[in-house]
C-alpha cells in the first residue's frame, strides 16, 4: 500500500496507509547506481513509541548537532567529520573513535582508536576480575591498561590490571588502603623474623631500612604482689614476650624486679626461666636476721635468631644474711617464638617466705 500524504495548516504528515495495520511501514530511499537502499524508515507499531530509523542499510547522518529528548536506538548511527567517527549500535553501546569505531564488550561507551586501543566505561551485575561483582569498571584495552573497580558485595573500590585482572590495590568501604606488591624502588626485607621500616627520601621513594640501634621501650610493668604457697615451684612473675621481639642482634630484654625476704630457717630457691631454658639457679639459702630487701636483674641479649646470652644478678639489702649472685649462662631459644620470661620461688616449708612488688621488663636496642 502506498503511504498517506497530508498536508495541513503549518505543516506536513507522511503515514504509513494499510489502515493503520501494524508493520506497515514508511521508507524513504536513495539510489546509489546499483540498487535502492533505505535513508529513513519507520512503521506501525501496536502500541506506544515507533521507531525512527535512519539510515537502515548503511551510510552516514550527518548534523551540525543533534538533540533527543528520548532515546535513539539503532542498528548503526555514525557521524564522520575532522577525522572522528561516532557509533550507537543495538547493543546499547556507544563508540566514539579518531579512525573506526570499535567498542569492548558489554561496554556502555567506548574512546578508541582502533580494534585493541581504546577507553571504555562499562558497567556489570555479574563477576568479573578475581570472582568479584563489580559494579562498574574503566579499562584501556583488552590486553593492557588497568581496572577501576567497585565491588557491590562490599563497597570496596579495586584497582585491577586487565592482563591478569591482578587486584594491585583496594580503598575498603572503610577507608583503609592495601597495595599488593612493592612500588619500583621498594625492596621487602629479605631476613625472616627481621622487623624494619619505611623511610623516604627527598624525592618521595620509599624503602626499607634497619631500626636503629638505641633507646627503650616497656614490655610490661607490673605492681600486683606475688609469693609463694607450700612448698611447690611458685611463680612470682611471669611474662611472654612475643614473637619477634628480639627482632635484630645486640637487641635485648631486661627485666628488673624487687620484694623482699621473710626472717625464717626454711631454705629458699629462686630461679629464673627464658622460654623452656632456665638461665638461672640459686641453690638454696635461708635467712638467718630480719626481713631483707631484695632485687632481681635480668638480662637476655639476642646472638642470632636462635642463640642469646643472659646476665643475673640477685642481691640483697644484708649481705651478711643472704648471700647475692651473678651469673652468666647462654639459651638457645628461637626468637620467632613468642617465649615466657619466669621468675619462680620454691621453699622447704611455708608461705610468703618471698613477696615479689614490682616488676618490669622492657626491650632495649
Amino acid at each position: 500500500p502506498s503511504p498517506i500524504i497530508r498536508g495541513g495548516t503549518g505543516g506536513l504528515t507522511i503515514l504509513p496507509d494499510a489502515g493503520g495495520v501494524n508493520g506497515a511501514f514508511t521508507n524513504g530511499a536513495y539510489y546509489n547506481q546499483s540498487t535502492y537502499k533505505s535513508a529513513i524508515y519507520f512503521t506501525n507499531v501496536a502500541s506506544g513509541n515507533g521507531t525512527l530509523q535512519l539510515m537502515k542499510d548503511g551510510g552516514a547522518v550527518t548534523a551540525p548537532s543533534l538533540t533527543a529528548t528520548g532515546a535513539i536506538a539503532a542498528s548503526s548511527f555514525s557521524g564522520t567529520g575532522a577525522a572522528t567517527n561516532v557509533t550507537l549500535n543495538g547493543s546499547s553501546d556507544v563508540g566514539f573513535s579518531a579512525t573506526s569505531s570499535s567498542s569492548a564488550s558489554n561496554a556502555y561507551m567506548t574512546l578508541a582508536n582502533n580494534s585493541s586501543n581504546y577507553l571504555a566505561f562499562q558497567m556489570f551485575g555479574s563477576a568479573y576480575g578475581g570472582g568479584k561483582n563489580n559494579t562498574g569498571y574503566l579499562t584501556s584495552a583488552t590486553s593492557g591498561g588497568f581496572v577501576f573497580a567497585q565491588y557491590a558485595a562490599t563497597g570496596d573500590i579495586a584497582f585491577q590490571t586487565t592482563t591478569s585482572l591482578t587486584e594491585r590495590m583496594k580503598i575498603s568501604n572503610a577507608g583503609l588502603v592495601s597495595i599488593n606488591g612493592l612500588a619500583t624502588g621498594l625492596t621487602a626485607p629479605t631476613t625472616t623474623g627481621t622487623t624494619k621500616m619505611v623511610v623516604s627520601d627527598a624525592n618521595g621513594l620509599l624503602s626499607f631500612s634497619a631500626i636503629p640501634v638505641g633507646g627503650y621501650s616497656a614490655l610490661n610493668v607490673n605492681t600486683s604482689s606475688a609469693t609463694n604457697s607450700g612448698t611447690t615451684e611458685t611463680d612470682l612473675y611471669r611474662y611472654s614476650v612475643p614473637a619477634n621481639t628480639l627482632s635484630a642482634d645486640g637487641y635485648s630484654v631486661e627485666s628488673k624486679l624487687s620484694g623482699i625476704y621473710s626472717n625464717s630457717g626454711n631454705s629458699k630457691t629462686v630461679r629464673v626461666y627464658f622460654g623452656t631454658t632456665k638461665i638461672f639457679d640459686s641453690g638454696t639459702f635461708s635467712m638467718t636476721t630480719g626481713t631483707n630487701a631484695w632485687t632481681l636483674d635480668i638480662q637476655v641479649i639476642r646472638i642470632d635468631g636462635t642463640n642469646q646470652k643472659c646476665n643475673i644478678k640477685l642481691i640483697s639489702s644484708s649481705a651478711v644474711s643472704t648471700p647475692s649472685f651473678v651469673t652468666y649462662t647462654a639459651s638457645t631459644e628461637t626468637l620467632s617464638n613468642a617465649l615466657d620470661l619466669a621468675v619462680t620461688l620454691q621453699v622447704t616449708g611455708g608461705t610468703n617466705e618471698a613477696t615479689k612488688h614490682t616488676a618490669k621488663t622492657i626491650l632495649s636496642r
